[in-house]
């Protein structure tokens, strides 16, 4: 499970950057995911507003 949450307390291009940094940690893993994956991802980690 990845633990990460976009909110309003940080800028959004910082909270990309941190969801890009741990997409670049999981393929230094070895784990793949395809880019409809990457981006339901992404779409489920919004806050709901």
């Amino acid at each position: 499970m990845i633990y990460f949450q976009i909110g309003d307390g940080k800028p959004f291009s910082d909270q990309v950057h941190e969801f890009e940094n741990i997409i670049y940690d999981m393929k230094m893993k070895e784990i793949t995911l395809s880019d409809i994956m990457l981006v339901n991802l992404l779409i489920s980690k919004l806050s709901p507003s």
